[in-house]
C-alpha cells in the first residue's frame, strides 16, 4: 500500500494557511505533525507534492524553520525529512543510502540573516544522508523594483529616444535575469529528482512565493499532465491557491489601503517563466501564450474568486465559492473556441530539459 495518507486540515488548526488536506507519511501521527509545524515559520511544514512515477523520488515543500541565532532544533523535523528522505518508510533503522537535498530558494546570506528574525536554515549535519543547495533567486522586493523597470521601459514617456536602446534598457531592468534564475532553480531540481534519483524538500522564507514558483514549474517540467490545459489550472489550485500564494497582498484586488511594500508580480513572473519554457517546447503545451494571458487578465480583472485572498481559509470564510465565479469555470470550456489550444501540440512523456542559460 502507500505509505502516504491525507492529513485532515479542514479546520486549518494545524497550518492556517495551508490547504485543507495535504500528503504526509502514514507513519507519524497527527501529534507529531503538530511539533514540525510549530518549529516551521507560519506552521507550514514539509509535506509531500508530487512523487516520481518511475524511480519514486518525493518533491517536497515548506517554509524556513525556526533555528535563529541559537541554531535551535526539532527531532520530529529531522525525523520527518529523515522518513522523506526514505520515501515514507518509517523504519528508520533500516540502513537506507538515499539521499536528501533541502533546496533553499534563497541566497545562502539571505537566509543566514533570517536568523535575527528567529528563522534560518537547516544544519544539514543534523539531517540525515541531507546537503543543502541554495538557488539565489531574489525576494518580492527585488521582482517588484524590476516590473516597475520594466514597465517604464513598456510605457516610456519619450519612446523615441528608447527605439535605439531598446534591448539595453530591457536588459537593465533585470527581469529576464530573474526569469532565469528561476528556471535554473528548476533544472536543478528536476537534476535531482530525474537524474540522482533524490527526494527534495524546496522552501524559501515563508514558502508562499519563490516556493510556489519552483514547485510548480519543477511539476510542469517533470509531468506531462501540467502542460495540459486543465493540468495547468490544477497546478495553479493546488501549488498557488491552495498553498497559500498571498494574491490579495501581492495584487491588493480592490485595496486602497493596501501596503505597497507587499506587493509583489512573483506569479506573473511564474507565467512568463511557463512561457519561456514554451518557446524552448513549442509542442510539448497544450495550451499558447493567449491561454497565459488569459489567466494574467484574470488575475487582475477581479472578476473571478480564483485570485481572491491569501488562503484557501479566507475564502471560505468569505464564501467565495458561492458569491463569486471561478476562473476555470469559464476559461476551461472556452479555451478552444477562444484560440488557447496549440495546434501543434504533441504529449511529451518524459521531463522537459530545462535550459535556463
Amino acid at each position: 500500500g502507500t505509505p502516504w495518507r491525507l492529513f485532515d486540515n479542514s479546520d486549518f488548526a494545524l497550518s492556517p494557511t495551508y490547504p485543507e488536506y495535504f500528503l504526509v507519511p502514514k507513519c507519524v501521527p497527527d501529534e507529531f505533525m503538530a511539533k514540525v509545524a510549530a518549529f516551521r515559520s507560519k506552521a507550514r511544514l514539509p509535506v509531500v507534492i508530487w512523487q516520481h512515477p518511475v524511480n519514486g523520488s518525493i518533491l517536497a515543500r515548506s517554509s524556513q524553520p525556526l533555528v535563529g541565532v541559537s541554531g535551535s532544533r526539532c527531532a520530529e523535523d529531522e525525523r520527518l525529512l529523515n522518513i522523506l528522505r526514505r520515501r515514507g518508510d518509517g523504519n528508520v533503522s533500516t540502513p537506507s543510502r538515499s539521499s536528501f537535498f533541502i533546496v533553499d530558494a534563497r541566497r545562502h546570506v539571505a537566509a543566514e540573516s533570517n536568523r535575527v528574525r528567529k528563522g534560518g536554515v537547516e544544519n544539514a549535519s543534523n539531517y540525515s544522508n541531507t546537503s543543502i543547495i541554495f538557488v539565489g533567486i531574489g525576494n518580492i522586493h527585488t521582482m517588484r523594483e524590476s516590473i516597475h523597470k520594466l514597465e517604464e521601459v513598456c510605457a516610456p514617456t519619450m519612446p523615441e529616444e528608447l527605439d535605439s536602446r531598446w534591448l539595453s534598457a530591457v536588459e537593465s531592468t533585470q527581469w529576464l535575469r530573474h526569469v532565469r534564475s528561476v528556471l535554473a532553480g528548476v533544472q536543478r531540481i528536476v537534476e535531482l529528482l530525474h537524474d540522482r534519483q533524490a527526494s527534495v524538500l524546496i522552501h524559501c522564507s515563508d514558502g508562499w512565493d519563490r516556493t510556489a514558483q519552483l514547485s510548480a514549474l519543477t511539476q510542469i517540467v517533470m509531468d506531462p499532465h501540467y502542460r495540459t490545459l486543465r493540468g495547468f489550472a490544477e497546478i495553479i489550485e493546488k501549488e498557488w491557491t491552495g498553498f497559500g500564494h498571498k494574491f490579495q497582498d501581492r495584487i491588493a484586488h480592490g485595496d486602497p489601503s493596501s501596503n505597497e511594500h507587499e506587493r509583489s508580480p512573483v506569479f506573473i513572473q511564474f507565467l512568463d517563466a511557463t512561457w519561456q519554457l514554451m518557446q524552448q517546447y513549442p509542442s510539448a503545451f497544450e495550451f499558447n501564450e493567449s491561454y497565459l494571458i488569459a489567466i494574467a487578465d484574470a488575475l487582475y480583472s477581479g472578476r473571478y474568486g480564483t485570485f481572491f485572498c491569501n488562503t484557501v481559509r479566507e475564502r471560505k470564510l468569505l464564501e467565495l465559492h458561492r458569491r463569486t465565479v471561478s476562473l476555470w469555470t469559464d476559461l476551461l470550456p472556452s479555451a478552444r473556441e477562444a484560440g488557447h489550444v496549440n495546434p501543434n501540440y504533441r504529449a511529451h512523456c518524459f521531463p522537459l530539459a530545462v535550459f535556463a542559460s
